[in-house]
């Protein structure tokens, strides 16, 4: 007969199913607590990484708080830093000095050159963008007369490093070499400084800072001339020591601290 279906109304509602079971709260309430304990156990696995991590896995960082610059003056050129009691470290072992000598016709402008890029120079970089502006090491002289290259120039005794102290660094009116470093700490102490001796083929005796001591034909005056003016000096310092820290043991530069303006130690 016309007009009757075959498809009972069971059979119908059979085909028309979804995939969803009959007690769908039922369902949804069990898929969300699967959900919440994948989510939880997830961020409880990050929590116990992150406390490994923080705890063992990732060593600290090797720094040096570099010094802090005091005063610079002229006729005796003298500059002075202040000591800092962070680095009263194992990896702290003193200051390291670098000089270069300018002609006085273009010596500031390429001094402030040298002075940003070297201020400026990014961590694990400084003793290498010193050396690349031409600055040279200044040596010190021990009491057997021989001059010293070892690092650093200025060694602090761990009985100093907790100190706060002023180191002053004096050029030309010092006996014997010129220049000397003086601070007073546990114990009084005056070193006397030199000029780069491996770059002055190691002298005999060694040259110091003195006016009598330079001459045009020293391999740390390139193509310079000594006139009535003088020379004007950039000087250079950080604090140095070795990475205990990470386990590397490598050399640790501080940021430098240069002063603003190059020095002018002698006028004739």
């Amino acid at each position: 007969m016309m007009g009757r279906s075959t498809i009972s109304k069971r059979s119908g509602t059979a085909r028309r199913h979804t995939g969803f079971p009959r007690d769908f709260r039922a369902y949804r309430a069990a898929v969300s607590a699967t959900i919440t304990a994948s989510i939880v156990a997830r961020i409880a696995s990050i929590a116990a990484t992150v406390a490994v991590l923080i705890g063992c896995g990732i060593p600290d960082l090797a720094y040096l708080e570099p010094p802090t610059l005091g005063t610079v003056t002229d006729f005796p050129a003298t500059v002075t830093f202040l000591h800092s009691t962070d680095n009263n470290t194992d990896s702290f072992s003193g200051y390291e000095l670098y000089y270069k000598i300018y002609a006085p016709a273009a010596g500031d402008e390429r001094f402030q050159a040298d002075r940003a890029a070297i201020v400026d120079a990014s961590p694990g970089a400084v003793g290498a963008t010193i050396a690349g502006r031409g600055y040279l090491r200044i040596h010190r002289l021990p009491d057997d007369g021989r001059a010293f290259d070892g690092k650093p120039v200025l060694n602090v005794p761990p009985a100093d490093r907790g100190t706060r102290f002023t180191v002053t660094v004096e050029f030309q009116q010092v006996a014997q070499t010129g220049a000397a470093a003086s601070w007073d700490a546990a114990e009084a102490r005056n070193v006397l400084l030199l000029r780069n001796q491996s770059a002055l083929g190691n002298p005999t005796p060694p040259i110091g800072f003195a006016e009598e001591d330079f001459s045009p034909t020293h391999a740390d005056l390139p193509g310079l001339e000594l006139d009535e003016r003088g020379l004007m000096m950039g000087l250079v310092v950080v604090s140095y020591g070795t990475d205990f820290v990470t386990g590397l043991f490598g050399e640790l530069y501080s940021a430098a601290i240069v002063p603003e303006r190059p020095l002018r130690i002698f006028a004739q």
